[in-house]
């Protein structure tokens, strides 16, 4: 069995709504946020660490957190599709990073149970020297399962570098390749750097209308 899950530390720009928002999406699939406060609506999962920023997310690899299999999402994660499609691939899979795709990123991962205990091991015998050495959990991924990770497929796209045209949100002049649509093939949007899906709510209505996201 797999649960989707998603990660909400509090204390940053990421609040409950976000996290409810982001579920709503998941079409009845099993899911649960790991979340250090309550979220209304949405089954939650204690954190048992205090690990600050991205570095909460490696609490996902605990195999005494939940026996299933996990498909995660990045809270800033738009879905045109139901999630169900990326859960009949039992690899450990990771993103490839939009600006250096021989890097795995950690936005969205699909983690079988049967991986987590050796990732855990590694993270949880030094914490604090990982937190130390790297930037965040997709280097101490990276670092744990090198570069040889199965990915997810060109229908996760990055709204910078897909979709963002001159003059919209999230724009960048060298990073930016899109003309403003969302190319047909799109099963999930990422979003990173400085922007997020509900700042750009006016632009996508017809994908946005049923995600009742906040304002920024």
């Amino acid at each position: 069995m797999t649960t989707i899950m998603t990660v909400l530390r509090s204390g940053g720009e990421y609040r409950a709504e976000h996290v409810r928002a982001l579920h709503a999406q998941f079409c009845d699939e099993p899911s649960a946020c790991l979340a250090d406060v309550p979220v209304a609506g949405v089954s939650v999962l204690r954190q048992r660490y205090r690990w600050p920023g991205w570095f909460a997310k490696m609490e996902l690899f605990n195999p005494d957190l939940i026996d299933d299999d996990i498909l995660y999402f990045d809270l800033d994660t738009l879905l045109l599709c139901n999630p169900s499609v990326y859960m009949n691939d039992d690899r450990f899979r990771m993103l490839s990073d939009f600006y250096h795709p021989e890097k795995p990123a950690s936005g969205m991962m699909f983690i079988p149970h049967r991986e987590k205990a050796r990732i855990w091991s590694q993270w949880l015998a030094s914490p604090e020297r990982w937190m130390r050495e790297c930037r965040g959990d997709q280097d101490v991924l990276e670092r744990i399962c090198g570069r040889d990770v199965a990915r997810f497929g060109e229908m996760v796209k990055s709204w910078r570098v897909h979709i963002a045209a001159p003059g919209m949100p999230g724009y960048h002049d060298v990073r930016s390749k899109g003309d403003g649509t969302i190319p047909a093939n799109t099963d999930v949007l990422c979003f990173h750097g400085n922007v997020r899906p509900w700042d750009v709510l006016a632009l996508l209505p017809e994908y946005l209308q049923f995600t009742d996201y906040p304002s920024a």
